[in-house]
């Protein structure tokens, strides 16, 4: 996977209309700490000087454009206000709320909510840091808004409803909601959205040259150490501070602290559990390069756009009766999304549902954002001739209704408002098809509304946590049956009839529809990215074993057993055959890297070793080529196609053993440089075997020791015996301690 370079930041300024002594001077600034901004965010001046000019809640702080995101900003709609109805009260009437729409996959202890990921081997790192946090040696200490000079600043941990250290089982369960929310805005990129805290080495960028670093999320009460403005006033208290563009910025051992920005700060204390999950990736979206989405209009610019009223309610029931409340369908994430269901990237477009006003911000927050973090590769097909067979990067079983019948699951993501995902699979006989497509669930709160003849009222409120919306078509002239939706679904359900067998090819492609009945699309498809699972049922050949002739013909030879081929180390699902002149040949599945060759002088198929990336996304049954110290404990990262949903042990059995002579992966000792990645450290506390797995990744805590005549310096075998059967290989270069 290639990283994208992230820009220089150099200085932008336009010719001819704005001097920059001129441009200082109409905003109140020095010249150099506004050329200093210029090049720390790479926007041109005229563009920062139209930021502070609009937006109360932006400054130039010693050189850095640090935003200050007021709870009440100057936002372009109210607080909403709920209505008491008449009649008798009645159950909620929010459309096919699923019942697996909580987080129970995650016990609710300290253990398990502290150790989330959601890609475990990415280089780039976003740090929720609920435990509190002292930040010290920073431009947050020496910048002239901090009252504490260069003393160190603590932020109190994150806290709802307990008090001391522990955590309550509410703030768990609130900690796991916002996590996968905030995981479900970055999904296309390549970071790990993470609540285990990593090594320092990992989050801060010694030089240029350093891949790996990140950005710590303090997320807790208000300390009482930023000078603001009408201070006291509750209206003036951050939701959070961050200083735009500093993700990823070099940190020098001696660097000056007024140069060094480390950590963002959200201010949870007050906040929903909705409210919260919107402010981290709001804020971390400044470190990463971006401004405020705002409204402009005949009265004034609003500084955060809260997304259209289109006029829809939902019916709720509550002590006291029953009541109507607003339901907003869309805002911007750097607009404010808190009582929104999607909140997207944006463009500078808000469609044709709202008339009041313009955006006042242009940018394209996802070509923005890719300049930072790394995109992650499509792994499906862009076209009919690159169409991805589902069965070769997901799970295809007999299905539970009908064994005659495949069911295939994929999970995949959305990478751009306008990405189609082809695939394809093959029919044994024509008859129906069904194509499932499941989004990020959702999550329920309990919120205090005013509400108009009762006053504050409690209620609990559904929101969606996905950004995504997908519809679904056939190449070559197949119907489909579209779903009925409704705002509040979290998955959709599409049927066709294949005429006859053969292979077919089907898109998935994301849509702004978002409701059948009332009508409602989304102003843009712009922001419709994110992860996404295919469950696929057809009519199929994989369930139904062929019938057994008599008398029974001897059993194919398989790679693993045959005499004429030879097996490899590295051959997850490699079979070859034996023609009466009794030499062999190898079918090789090289959509999982693999390739027929040579291995001591017999057939075999052979892993055409790459440079790796932590873990080879293209073969689901597959370890990298990795290095540890000798008799380290390290984390050994692996790709599985799902997690369990209950038991949590992946990994039965791991061991490190020779390599066969001749094996191919001995090229990862080889190479200059050396193929092999190094492994990450294991936390302090991680005992060995110690394993976590989320979404499509996880690691397994691994003790480097070598056996009794096995030296270090030399590559090994890794092999790890999977609960369910299967074996995933790969190879350790052991280097000396």
């Amino acid at each position: 996977m290639a990283y994208v370079t992230i820009h220089s930041r150099a200085l932008l300024i336009d010719d001819g209309d704005i001097e920059l002594a001129a441009a200082a001077a109409s905003i109140g600034v020095e010249a150099s700490s506004l050329h200093a901004a210029s090049q720390s965010t790479g926007f041109a001046v005229p563009r920062l000087v139209e930021i502070l000019r609009s937006d109360a809640d932006a400054a130039i702080i010693d050189g850095a454009l640090r935003y200050t995101c007021r709870r009440g900003g100057n936002s372009s709609r109210l607080t909403r206000q709920a209505q008491l109805l008449p009649g008798a009260v009645e159950g909620v009437t929010t459309a096919n709320w699923p019942a697996n729409s909580e987080d129970t996959q995650v016990p609710l202890t300290e253990a398990a909510v502290f150790k989330l990921h959601s890609r475990p081997t990415a280089s780039r790192i976003a740090f929720l840091q609920f435990k509190g946090c002292t930040t010290e040696g920073t431009a947050w200490n020496t910048a002239t808004n901090s009252d504490t000079g260069a003393a160190p600043i603590n932020t109190p941990r994150f806290q709802m409803d307990g008090s001391g250290s522990s955590f309550t089982a509410a703030e768990l369960k609130a900690i796991v909601t916002i996590w996968r929310g905030v995981a479900s805005d970055y999904a296309i990129w390549d970071i790990d959205i993470t609540t285990e805290e990593p090594p320092a080495a990992k989050i801060e960028r010694s030089s240029d040259a350093d891949t790996e670093y990140g950005m710590r999320v303090c997320i807790g009460g208000l300390p009482d150490w930023p000078k603001y403005e009408g201070k006291g006033n509750p209206d003036n208290t951050p939701a959070g501070l961050a200083f735009v563009g500093s993700f990823g910025l070099v940190i020098a051992p001696t660097a000056d602290p007024s140069q060094v920005y480390k950590d963002l700060f959200v201010f949870a204390g007050g906040l929903t559990t909705k409210a919260t999950m919107e402010a981290i990736s709001h804020e971390l979206g400044h470190t990463l390069g971006l401004s405020h989405d705002g409204l402009a209009t005949s009265a004034g610019t609003y500084e955060y756009y809260s997304g259209p009223d289109v006029g829809l309610t939902t019916e709720y029931s509550v002590a006291g009766g029953r009541i109507t409340l607003p339901q907003y369908p869309w805002a911007p994430i750097m607009g404010t999304g808190a009582e929104a269901q999607y909140t997207q990237w944006n463009n500078g477009n808000y469609g044709n549902l709202e008339p009041g006003g313009t955006p006042n911000n242009p940018q394209d927050d996802i070509s923005v954002i890719s300049t930072y973090l790394p995109l992650l590769p499509d792994e499906a097909g862009d076209s009919d001739t690159t169409a991805v067979a589902i069965c070769s990067i997901g799970t295809c079983t007999p299905s539970t209704a009908d064994p005659k019948r495949v069911q295939a699951v994929v999970q995949a993501v959305a990478n751009r408002g306008t990405d189609r995902d082809y695939f394809s699979f093959v029919a044994a006989a024509a008859g129906p098809v069904t194509i499932r497509v499941d989004y990020v669930p959702g999550f329920s709160q309990l919120e205090s509304v005013e509400v108009t003849g009762l006053g504050p009222t409690d209620v609990t409120i559904q929101y969606l946590r996905n950004d995504l919306r997908l519809d679904v078509s056939f190449s070559g002239g197949v119907s489909v049956q579209k779903p009925s939706q409704g705002l509040m679904d979290t998955s959709d359900t599409f049927t066709a009839t294949l005429p006859a067998a053969g292979t077919y090819i089907f898109y998935v492609m994301p849509t702004t529809r978002v409701s059948s009945s009332p009508p409602l699309n989304l102003p843009t498809n712009y922001g419709m990215i994110g992860e996404y699972t295919l469950t696929v049922e057809y009519p199929g050949t994989r369930a139904v074993p062929p019938p057994t002739p008599s008398p029974s013909p001897p059993p194919a030879p398989n790679c693993k057993a045959s005499t004429n081929c030879n097996p490899s180390s590295f051959c997850s699902d490699c079979s070859c055959s034996s023609t009466p002149s009794g030499s062999g040949t190898c079918n090789c599945p090289a959509a999982e890297g693999f390739k027929r060759g040579v291995f001591q002088a017999k057939q075999a198929c052979l892993w055409a070793l790459a440079a790796t990336e932590g873990v080879n996304w293209t073969n689901p049954t597959s370890l990298g080529v990795f290095s540890a110290k000798a008799n380290s404990l390290v984390r050994l990262p692996f790709a599985i196609s799902t997690c369990p949903t209950s038991d949590k042990k992946i990994i039965k059995s791991i061991s490190i053993q020779p390599l066969p002579a001749g094996s191919p992966a001995s090229a990862a000792c080889t190479k200059t440089p050396p193929a092999a990645k190094p492994l990450a450290v294991a936390a302090a506390g991680e005992p060995n075997k110690h394993q976590v797995c989320v979404g499509r990744k996880g690691y397994v805590v691994l003790r480097a020791s070598l056996q009794a005549g096995q030296s270090a310096g030399k590559c090994y075998m890794l092999r790890a015996v999977l609960t369910d059967g299967r074996v995933l290989t790969g190879t350790l270069q052991v280097l000396a301690k």
